[in-house]
């Protein structure tokens, strides 16, 4: 009986696994052609206009606690590699707009569920070894490793959905920074600051440049772009553009669209793997 059902959990599991990984694949270079802003919160980014991005209705991904610079406008896309991070602030962001996140397979464990948060999740896999170990990961249902930011994550989920241009801004790479971000911070951030881990995480930026010079290696090799569109900051191994001109591109590659209601509806079944792409489906004005 026990190992019956066993076969019955493991079988489940599995079964899981492959619906999981099929919602991933179908992902792939489902925004060829566009441009994506990777929005960091470093300090710089009060320094631009970052608000024309959801006026604009271009696409944007946010990291981490970023998501509160948007907390009135819809954010197409969320990621978040730190589970730490996630523990602590997942439950904030169920009020906000978001309409797809990607997030490490291993926060799935970590409260509150997907069943709680009422937007459409994507939960990546872990490979053992960065991009500096490794290699730049394209596949990202494959996995991706550990790298210094969560930014470095970010950018393979970038390539792996097709975007032909990726303009950074608010990443900042300064390790002085005092624990401040764009947005106002709470005493838990300033505590979550202050832990030992998020000390030692922050004490690997500097490698941060040689995991980006990998990066454009991958990007240039297929006649895709990176950029830094920031102002000032220490992200020096891509090329810079003015924030200006790369809304400009932006503008250009984005396809007529409008806003579904996407990407898992509010009650809607997580389980229902048909509505995990839903948020990638435009249709013309």
């Amino acid at each position: 009986m026990f190992k019956f059902a066993r076969r019955v959990v493991e079988r489940a599991i599995i079964q899981a696994d492959t619906r999981a990984q099929r919602a991933l694949r179908s992902l792939n270079n489902i925004n060829s052609g566009q441009s994506v802003f990777l929005v960091g919160s470093a300090p710089s980014l009060k320094l631009l206009p970052y608000e024309q991005l959801p006026i604009q209705n271009v696409s944007y991904m946010v990291v981490n606690n970023g998501v509160r610079l948007f907390k009135d406008w819809i954010i197409p896309f969320h990621v978040v590699s730190d589970i730490d991070c996630f523990r602590d602030y997942s439950a904030d962001w169920s009020d906000l707009k978001i309409r797809t996140a990607f997030y490490r397979k291993r926060f799935y464990s970590v409260t509150p569920q997907e069943e709680d948060l009422p937007y459409d999740i994507h939960w990546v896999p872990y490979r053992n070894g960065g991009i500096l170990k490794r290699g730049f990961q394209p596949q990202m249902n494959l996995g991706i490793g550990n790298d210094s930011s969560v930014i470095s994550f970010a950018v393979q989920i970038c390539y792996f959905l097709g975007f032909q241009n990726v303009f950074i801004i608010g990443c900042d790479l300064d390790i002085n920074y005092n624990y401040s971000y764009a947005y106002e911070m709470s005493d838990t951030d300033r505590q979550h600051e202050s832990l030992p881990e998020t000390q030692a995480k922050r004490a690997s930026l500097p490698r941060t440049n040689d995991e980006f010079r990998v990066i454009r290696a991958q990007f240039e090799a297929v006649g895709r772009g990176i950029f830094n569109c920031g102002v000032g900051g220490n992200l020096t191994s891509i090329p810079r553009m003015d924030f200006s001109r790369a809304l400009s591109i932006s503008l250009q590659t984005a396809q007529p669209r409008r806003e579904l209601s996407g990407g898992r509806p509010f009650g809607a079944d997580s389980r229902d793997w048909s509505y995990h792409t839903s948020v990638f489906q435009y249709r013309d004005e």
